[in-house]
């Protein structure tokens, strides 16, 4: 049998070279790995050790502080300290406070304003025990999040005004018992204690090997850290600006888990093992820092010792076939170098001639016709990769902005059920809706349709719904809010684009309605008692077709049980192969069949109907709907 030494086959030979490289790769990442683990091993428990003597004494004082805070609020809630009392109480209560937690800071108790008239009550240091009022304390942080949250909860830290130096705040809602037993919100107390002890204690922890310890807060501000120009002035986030710094490692695994280590950077960008360890005070975090060039300079003598080795049988074994591989890799390096230009683009790239008969000539002239292929390809493709990539970015922003439910929004509320539905024709499209509280008891709901389709409907579709939720947020009635917002829109309206809107207040109290339509489709109205019917509703001029436009209030009355369906022309406007439509009275009677569901079944109800009647047409404009339900009392 001749043997040809032109063949793969004999070039084929020098891959014993790569096996061999595996095997000693392999063993060297295996005994790396090894090492790794049980270094991170020792680390975990040292972390662990030093973190379980340190936390605990830190959390001890958090929970003194707690405790004065729900004693005080045990006592109002009981009736043993009414507003007239807070004079003589305060003062003693804040000597008690400081006795038992001695870096107690201040004492506050805010009730909530009746008849529009506020009373807080300030005790502290540097006020000499006297007692302070206050005034808009309703929009402080502590006294809102405490108010929402309806419980006992540590804020996050702040520069006192009483004190001028970080203090940490522990707030507590108090309620009153109705006849009825439910709960009714009267105030707040809150403690403030100085953060000064947290600097002392990290700096009094002794870690080997150059290593420190630190505290964040819940939104990663740095509370204690050796640098004091760090403390309460740097978050995770500016420290990582300009470095690089694994920071986002880092907060990922700290949200995530309980405790544990990671091999990352430092705030200094160097780096280094931390060890992570939640305290009890919500979010806040314990950490601690070894600098990997000290901690771990045995592994690296052991990684170099193997390397060493591992590197000298390589480079013995390589000598021996460097000759032979020469000749054969040279034009396999050409045809990478070719590779890689191809890979940046340039496809005027000349492709080497390889002599010869055997694969590797093959490959170059199959290489020579991939390349023309390319060419001619990517230039078809980079126009249409571009918009395609492009609209379906805007498609996400665009549906990322409307609220999925009414919990998505913040709207959720007893006395209502609410429920949307989109489904744009196109990658982007002009319908939208929108729902939100304009106060406690009243819902604004809406459903619009921007003239045309494509990214301008998209874009105008966007300023629509950001001008009506801005207005009537604002305070604006209904038909003011469309007065307002035409004349926004109708402003260089150089296109003559319009957009039509049917916009609903409801009085979650009453169910009593008042809108306004901008040449929008009437609502249908599925009465409790089976009954469906259109809203009598009176079209107005589609905004920002002409500035000056105004609009008129108009009401219906929705009772208990009542749904009002919200839509758009794409429900009606559907059409089948035989270029019908769907119709007003196929939706009146799709309507009369879901009667009884809830908002959540009854737009699916009415899409499953729309497809069925519509079988393998394809869809020519969007199907947009909203179902609201209003419950009433309960």
């Amino acid at each position: 049998m001749k043997f040809n030494v032109h063949s793969l086959a004999f070039k084929q030979t020098l891959l014993i070279l790569l096996g061999i490289t595996v095997i000693f790769g392999t063993l060297l990442l295996t005994l790396q790995r090894l090492v790794n683990t049980r270094m991170s091993e020792l680390i975990m428990a040292r972390g662990q050790e030093i973190s379980e003597k340190h936390v605990s004494l830190i959390d001890n004082i958090f929970d003194g502080s707690a405790s004065i805070v729900k004693g005080i609020v045990d006592k109002i809630e009981q009736g043993e300290i009414s507003q007239a009392d807070m004079g003589d109480f305060l003062p003693a209560a804040y000597r008690n406070a400081h006795d038992k937690v001695a870096i107690t800071s201040a004492l506050v108790v805010a009730y909530e304003p009746e008849n529009g008239k506020e009373f807080i009550r300030i005790t502290g240091d540097g006020l000499n025990g006297k007692v302070l009022n206050g005034s808009g304390y309703q929009s402080m942080s502590w006294y809102v999040e405490a108010k929402a949250k309806g419980k006992g909860i540590w804020c996050e830290p702040f520069i006192s005004n009483y004190v001028d130096k970080p203090v940490a705040v522990y707030a507590m809602p108090f309620y009153e018992t109705l006849p009825d037993g439910s709960k009714k919100f009267k105030g707040v107390v809150c403690l403030d204690i100085l953060l000064s002890f947290l600097r002392d204690a990290v700096a009094s922890i002794q870690i080997e090997n150059s290593g420190y310890a630190f505290i964040l807060s819940a939104e990663n501000k740095i509370v204690a850290h050796p640098r004091d120009d760090w403390i309460f002035k740097e978050t995770l986030y500016s420290l990582a600006k300009g470095r690089d710094a694994n920071l986002s490692d880092f907060e990922k695994a700290v949200r995530e888990l309980h405790s544990g280590i990671l091999l990352g950077k430092t705030f200094k960008g160097e780096s280094a093992c931390i060890y992570f360890s939640h305290m009890k005070v919500d979010g806040w975090v314990f950490g601690i820092v070894w600098p990997a060039d000290e901690f771990f300079e045995k592994r690296r003598k052991m990684t170099s010792i193997l390397g060493m080795l591992s590197l000298l049988g390589y480079a013995l074994m390589f000598g021996l076939v460097l000759v032979i591989s020469s000749r054969v890799s040279r034009p396999l390096k050409e045809l990478a170098s070719v590779a890689k230009r191809l890979g940046q683009g340039d496809f005027e790239v000349e492709i080497p001639q390889v002599k010869g008969k055997d694969e590797i000539a093959e490959f170059a002239e199959a290489f020579g016709h991939m390349r023309d292929s390319l060419k001619e390809n990517i230039e078809k493709q980079k126009g249409v990769e571009r918009v395609q990539n492009e609209l379906e970015m805007a498609r996400k922003i665009q549906l990322g902005l409307l609220a999925k439910n009414d919990d998505d929004d913040g709207v959720k509320d007893n006395r209502h059920k609410l429920y949307p539905f989109i489904l744009p024709a196109k990658e982007v499209g002009g319908d939208f809706y929108d729902f939100v509280k304009v106060d406690e008891n009243r819902l604004a709901f809406l459903i619009a349709d921007v003239s045309g389709k494509g990214i301008p409907a998209a874009l105008l579709m966007m300023s629509s719904r950001s001008m009506l939720k801005s207005v009537v947020l604002a305070g604006s009635s209904v038909e003011d809010t469309f007065n307002v917002v035409n004349d926004r829109l109708a402003f260089r309206n150089y296109l003559n684009m319009f957009v039509t809107v049917w916009m609903g207040i409801l009085d979650l109290r009453t169910g009593e309605v008042e809108f306004a339509c901008a040449g929008h489709n009437p609502p249908v109205i599925c009465h409790d008692d089976g009954t469906v019917e259109f809203a009598k509703s009176r079209p107005g001029l589609v905004l920002a077709a002409m500035e000056g436009t105004r609009y008129k209030r108009q009401t219906l009355k929705l009772e208990p049980g009542d749904t009002i369906f919200l839509y758009t022309d794409g429900v009606t406007e559907a059409t089948n192969a035989n270029e019908e439509l769907f119709g007003d009275d196929r939706l009146l009677q799709t309507l009369r069949e879901a009667c009884g569901m809830e908002p959540a079944e009854i737009c699916p109800f009415v899409k499953s109907k729309i497809d069925a009647f519509v079988g393998d047409a394809p869809q020519f404009d969007d199907i947009t709907m909203l179902a609201l339900k209003f419950v009433g009392k309960t």
